[in-house]
């Protein structure tokens, strides 16, 4: 009889485990060796006189096939027996560029050594997943393609490297609404290491960055240092930091009234202007920064001495900076205003960067009474409006995150 004794659940979970271990599969890499050939399965079928749909069973992992039947296609794509053998794991050359990407560990030597060895499916994943690490952007997008191909016979943990790959990819390329939309669709179940699950933070931190209330971005910045801290990551914690400081500015003066060093007292006078609390940033001691000079070009209409502050790397005071040099130095406010709102720019994707420079360009279209171009702004931001709203739903699939 049946019992949930710790042998039973040793055997299922041992079985669980095989099941999920990702091993050398030949239909995969003949099917990635065929496109890298650019060989149709017609062709491939009349070159080594091998049916199309033996070859086709065999790409989709349908059938087993007789080695000595298929050996001079496979010699013709070359493609070595060792490569596919059953026994050949992959699941720890996975978690090295798993941990490669999150920075917990720096295995680029070891894993490009791993891809001189071999040229199948998997040797090709892990060097889509590294190309992408180095921001290797045409080498990279070669491969996404390829590799979609064999999507149906990856396994969970292929499946997570590969798709959080192309989440990388995607955000380096400034492309935040697609990494969002790609993201959303995975769940807690492809968290197989916990290199997975650092890495699923790491993305969700950079898009809610760009797309979260501010709460879900508070939220998912706190649980993701979390991680960071119980391996000691303190690198990253400090970038991360300069993100959170950088995304302050954002928040209602009411939550940073409170901040107690210089860096959060800067933000807390920026917010105010941004929210429009004149009178509380007027009675505020005087003194010329970045929140200054915003007030003296939003309210007062001249031209504020920008030259004399620092810009922080962020992007939005780095976005500020250049508006600055357009509108006061080159006499091209209206051309950058509109960009900012109708391009597809990394700071155009950025709800709260975009909504600012929107409201700039709907008060110089007012004062020129385009009051039909007015109505193609508020359109626009609607538009926008909706993207942020379908691609927060990551937030909300992903169980594995806090929930607001």
């Amino acid at each position: 009889m049946y019992t949930t004794d710790s042998y039973f659940l040793e055997k299922i979970r041992q079985r669980v485990q095989k099941d999920l271990k990702s091993q050398g599969k030949l239909g995969a890499t003949l099917k990635q060796r065929r496109k890298e050939s650019k060989l149709t399965l017609s062709e491939l079928s009349e070159k080594y006189r091998i049916s199309i749909s033996y070859i086709s069973k065999i790409e989709n992992d349908q059938m087993k096939p007789n080695v000595s039947y298929i050996e001079p296609m496979l010699n013709g794509l070359d493609i070595n027996e060792d490569m596919f053998e059953s026994s050949m794991e992959m699941d720890e050359w996975y978690k090295l560029a798993i941990n490669h990407h999150i920075d917990k560990e720096n295995n680029s030597i070891k894993l490009k050594d791993y891809l001189k060895q071999r040229n199948d499916f998997q040797s090709k994943l892990i060097e889509f997943s590294l190309l992408v690490k180095g921001n290797e952007y045409m080498n990279a997008n070669n491969h996404i393609s390829l590799l979609m191909h064999s999507i149906d016979q990856m396994t969970s943990m292929e499946f997570a490297l590969y798709i959080f790959s192309l989440v990388e990819h995607h955000i380096n390329d400034s492309d935040i609404i697609s990494a969002s939309k790609v993201f959303a669709e995975m769940n807690k179940t492809y968290l197989l290491c916990e290199g997975l699950e650092i890495w699923a933070y790491k993305i969700a931190f950079k898009l809610s960055e760009f797309h979260a209330s501010l709460e879900q971005f508070e939220v998912i910045y706190h649980t993701y240092n979390k991680r960071l801290l119980k391996h000691n990551m303190m690198d990253i914690l400090q970038r991360n930091r300069e993100i959170y400081i950088g995304q302050q500015p954002f928040y209602s003066p009411i939550s940073l009234v409170n901040a107690l060093d210089d860096e959060m007292y800067k933000n807390y006078r920026i917010s105010l202007v941004l929210h429009g609390e004149v009178t509380t940033f007027t009675n505020l001691e005087k003194t010329y920064d970045l929140a200054q000079v915003l007030y003296e070009d939003i309210y007062l209409k001249q031209k504020p001495n920008y030259h004399l502050i620092s810009f922080e790397p962020s992007l939005f005071e780095q976005t500020l900076l250049e508006y600055f040099k357009m509108k006061y130095e080159k006499n091209r406010q209206l051309y950058f205003l509109r960009e900012m709102v109708f391009s597809m720019s990394e700071a155009t994707q950025h709800h709260y960067i975009v909504r600012f420079f929107a409201d700039r360009l709907v008060d110089l279209l007012s004062s020129q009474n385009k009051y039909k171009e007015c109505h193609l702004v508020e359109k626009r931001i609607r538009q926008l409006r909706n993207i942020k709203n379908l691609t927060m739903i990551f937030n909300k699939n992903l169980s594995f995150f806090p929930q607001i």
